[in-house]
């Protein structure tokens, strides 16, 4: 068996390395090098003048590996056209039309696909020019420039970003409605003008778009102790310590087996190292 050596977890390793470095690459490159796996190949078959040509071990064992002792020990491994097919996913017929271009000593057709996808031609022209008009038109007036950074443009802290999608898609005609599971339902706004609708993108795009269209445009932090601290002279409850003191009741409701809480007796529970 050619790819008996694979039982070996270091060697698998190596192997399994170039296979993924291989995906990575694009489909000309990746025909590129099994065809010079097949030159060599057909060069080794004739040196050797073997008759065997199917089950000849002629393909060098693909692998990627830092440790020099592995390398040493994996280049001279050869195995046959199947085994070779086999690691790299290649159909018989791919392996067919790439045997036949070396036998001819021509070159694979290199395809460039010059059609633009239906889903980036809809978003650059339903979806984007809508977006461009809402933020120069509708959320850049409503910013003031960073007081260090001239060039950062902040929304107030009253904002954020799912409160912006949905100012969005309310000029767009549509109300943002949440349902109990976290998923974001659009209706139409009755009595919108037909005329002015226009077709929305998902809260996903919403968020690609500004991140990579408009990097310099944020939302201005809020300050620290937030606007019931300032309100109230400082002394408000935080959500931190509203959740410590729930936690502390649930560690003093819980009864632990096997004590007995007797008024009689100074008998105490122990101590609780359960967090809930």
């Amino acid at each position: 068996n050619c790819l008996e050596i694979l039982t070996e977890k270091s060697k698998a390793e190596a192997v399994s390395t170039f296979i993924f470095w291989l995906a990575n690459l694009d489909t000309f490159t990746q025909q590129l090098f099994i065809m010079e796996r097949i030159r060599s190949c057909k060069r080794l078959i004739e040196i050797t003048r073997s008759h065997n040509t199917t089950h000849f071990r002629g393909f060098s064992m693909p692998f990627l590996s830092k440790d020099a002792e592995i390398g040493r020990e994996m280049k001279d491994i050869r195995i046959c056209k199947h085994a070779f097919m086999r690691l790299l996913r290649v159909g018989g017929k791919v392996m067919g039309t790439l045997q036949n271009h070396v036998n001819n000593g021509t070159m694979p057709t290199r395809k460039v696909c010059t059609i633009e996808p239906y889903w980036r031609k809809r978003y650059n022209e339903l979806i984007k020019p809508p977006l461009d008009s809402f933020f120069q038109d509708a959320l850049y007036p409503l910013t003031k420039a960073h007081s260090k950074h001239s060039e950062v443009q902040e929304l107030n802290s009253d904002w954020s970003k799912r409160k912006a999608y949905g100012f969005y898609c309310e000029t767009m005609g549509y109300d943002v409605k949440t349902d109990s599971a976290g998923k974001t339902k659009l209706n139409p706004i009755e009595g919108f003008p037909p005329d002015e609708k226009r077709e929305v993108c998902s809260w996903p795009v919403f968020l690609k778009y500004w991140q990579k269209e408009h990097p310099k445009l944020r939302v201005c932090p809020k300050p620290p102790g937030g606007a019931s601290a300032a309100g109230s002279g400082g002394t408000t409850t935080t959500n931190a310590s509203v959740g410590g003191e729930v936690r502390e009741k649930k560690r003093k409701a819980v009864k632990m087996e096997g004590v007995v809480a007797d008024p009689q007796h100074d008998q105490r529970f122990p101590q609780l190292d359960v967090y809930w």
